[in-house]
Protein backbone atom coordinates (compact mmCIF):
# COMPACT_ATOMS: atom_id res chain seq x y z
CA UNK A 1 0.00 0.00 0.00
CA UNK A 2 3.13 2.41 -0.32
CA UNK A 3 3.97 2.63 3.38
CA UNK A 4 6.91 1.48 4.54
CA UNK A 5 7.45 0.08 7.98
CA UNK A 6 9.80 2.18 10.22
CA UNK A 7 12.28 0.65 11.91
CA UNK A 8 13.24 0.63 15.20
CA UNK A 9 16.36 2.81 15.29
CA UNK A 10 14.42 5.27 13.06
CA UNK A 11 11.42 5.26 15.81
CA UNK A 12 14.18 6.09 18.13
CA UNK A 13 15.88 9.16 16.64
CA UNK A 14 12.07 10.45 15.61
CA UNK A 15 11.09 10.02 19.68
CA UNK A 16 13.90 12.35 20.66
CA UNK A 17 14.22 16.23 19.97
CA UNK A 18 17.56 17.47 20.79
CA UNK A 19 18.34 21.28 23.06
CA UNK A 20 21.19 22.35 22.12
CA UNK A 21 21.92 25.79 23.07
CA UNK A 22 25.38 27.61 22.00
CA UNK A 23 26.05 31.58 23.23
CA UNK A 24 29.62 33.38 23.19
CA UNK A 25 30.59 31.86 26.63
CA UNK A 26 28.57 28.78 27.45
CA UNK A 27 26.49 26.05 25.90
CA UNK A 28 23.84 23.73 26.88
CA UNK A 29 22.84 19.72 26.08
CA UNK A 30 19.96 18.48 26.66
CA UNK A 31 17.09 16.44 24.86
CA UNK A 32 13.11 15.99 25.10
CA UNK A 33 11.71 12.18 24.61
CA UNK A 34 9.03 10.05 25.10
CA UNK A 35 8.87 8.84 29.13
CA UNK A 36 7.93 5.40 27.15
CA UNK A 37 11.74 5.13 25.34
CA UNK A 38 14.47 3.87 26.95
CA UNK A 39 16.68 7.53 27.10
CA UNK A 40 15.18 8.93 30.23
CA UNK A 41 15.80 5.83 32.52
CA UNK A 42 18.74 5.24 31.13
CA UNK A 43 20.01 8.42 31.76
CA UNK A 44 18.14 8.62 35.03
CA UNK A 45 20.10 5.33 35.90
CA UNK A 46 23.11 6.51 35.42
CA UNK A 47 23.06 9.06 37.64
CA UNK A 48 22.00 7.04 40.71
CA UNK A 49 18.24 8.09 41.09
CA UNK A 50 16.05 4.98 42.77
CA UNK A 51 13.86 2.74 40.57
CA UNK A 52 10.46 3.74 42.32
CA UNK A 53 11.47 7.20 41.75
CA UNK A 54 12.19 6.80 37.65
CA UNK A 55 9.06 4.96 37.76
CA UNK A 56 6.90 7.62 39.30
CA UNK A 57 8.32 10.32 37.08
CA UNK A 58 7.52 7.95 33.78
CA UNK A 59 4.17 7.69 35.07
CA UNK A 60 3.29 11.08 35.71
CA UNK A 61 5.37 12.63 32.93
CA UNK A 62 4.51 11.07 29.44
CA UNK A 63 7.12 13.51 27.62
CA UNK A 64 10.30 14.85 29.42
CA UNK A 65 12.84 17.13 28.83
CA UNK A 66 16.45 16.71 30.17
CA UNK A 67 18.90 18.90 30.57
CA UNK A 68 22.43 17.30 30.80
CA UNK A 69 25.50 19.81 30.54
CA UNK A 70 25.45 23.04 31.39
CA UNK A 71 28.82 25.04 31.20
CA UNK A 72 29.39 28.95 31.20
CA UNK A 73 33.42 29.69 30.67
CA UNK A 74 34.60 31.03 33.81
CA UNK A 75 35.53 34.55 32.95
CA UNK A 76 31.85 35.33 31.46
CA UNK A 77 29.94 33.80 34.22
CA UNK A 78 27.76 36.82 36.31
CA UNK A 79 27.17 38.35 33.40
CA UNK A 80 23.47 36.13 32.32
CA UNK A 81 24.74 33.27 30.31
CA UNK A 82 23.40 30.87 32.08
CA UNK A 83 20.36 32.47 32.75
CA UNK A 84 19.78 32.89 29.14
CA UNK A 85 20.86 29.24 28.19
CA UNK A 86 18.53 27.70 31.06
CA UNK A 87 15.60 29.69 30.08
CA UNK A 88 15.99 29.18 26.35
CA UNK A 89 16.29 25.35 27.31
CA UNK A 90 12.93 25.29 29.09
CA UNK A 91 11.57 27.12 26.11
CA UNK A 92 12.05 24.94 23.76
CA UNK A 93 11.17 22.18 25.81
CA UNK A 94 7.76 23.88 26.33
CA UNK A 95 7.72 24.07 22.48
CA UNK A 96 8.81 20.57 22.28
CA UNK A 97 5.34 19.60 24.14
CA UNK A 98 6.98 18.30 27.21
CA UNK A 99 5.62 18.17 30.25
CA UNK A 100 8.30 18.42 32.42
CA UNK A 101 12.20 19.42 32.48
CA UNK A 102 14.84 17.33 34.75
CA UNK A 103 18.24 17.85 35.86
CA UNK A 104 20.72 16.83 38.53
CA UNK A 105 22.44 19.47 40.30
CA UNK A 106 25.96 18.79 40.24
CA UNK A 107 26.95 19.47 43.94
CA UNK A 108 30.30 17.86 43.22
CA UNK A 109 31.77 20.63 40.77
CA UNK A 110 33.66 23.87 42.33
CA UNK A 111 30.69 26.77 41.98
CA UNK A 112 30.78 29.95 43.02
CA UNK A 113 26.94 29.50 43.72
CA UNK A 114 24.61 26.67 45.15
CA UNK A 115 23.12 25.30 42.02
CA UNK A 116 20.15 23.80 43.05
CA UNK A 117 19.22 27.30 44.64
CA UNK A 118 20.01 29.02 41.72
CA UNK A 119 17.75 26.47 39.50
CA UNK A 120 15.09 26.92 42.20
CA UNK A 121 14.89 30.32 40.69
CA UNK A 122 13.68 28.71 37.19
CA UNK A 123 11.10 26.58 39.46
CA UNK A 124 12.28 23.85 39.55
CA UNK A 125 12.28 21.20 42.98
CA UNK A 126 14.01 18.89 44.40
CA UNK A 127 11.85 15.88 43.65
CA UNK A 128 14.87 13.04 44.75
CA UNK A 129 18.36 12.39 44.67
CA UNK A 130 20.39 11.07 42.07
CA UNK A 131 23.76 9.66 43.86
CA UNK A 132 24.72 12.46 46.27
CA UNK A 133 23.17 15.22 44.36
CA UNK A 134 19.72 16.45 44.07
CA UNK A 135 17.29 15.47 41.43
CA UNK A 136 15.28 18.46 40.14
CA UNK A 137 11.98 18.90 37.96
CA UNK A 138 10.17 21.74 36.50
CA UNK A 139 6.71 21.22 35.64
CA UNK A 140 5.38 22.67 32.36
Amino acid sequence: FGIRPMRFHEFLIESISYINQDSEGGSLEGYVADSSQPNIKNYLESQGVQADLINQLLKKYPKIGVIRNLYVDPEFRNQGIGNNLVSSAIDDAATMEANAVLLVADSSEDNEIDLANWYESFGFATVGTAGHDPLMVLEL
